[in-house]
């Protein structure tokens, strides 16, 4: 036993920290998209009897 298991709780954490960040950045982008979407969507809708 050298303690090289697979399975190690302090690389795990890592892990789940770093997909938690990028979880995190991709939904303020998409939240930002869809903001931009929706303002642009209604910009049209407004302007379209011009």
């Amino acid at each position: 036993m050298t303690g090289q298991s697979p399975f190690d709780p302090r690389k795990l954490s890592l892990d789940v920290m770093q997909a938690a960040e990028v979880m995190t950045a991709f939904f303020d982008a998409a939240e930002h998209i869809a903001q931009s979407w929706l303002m642009a969507m209604l910009g049209v809708a407004r302007g379209g009897g011009q």
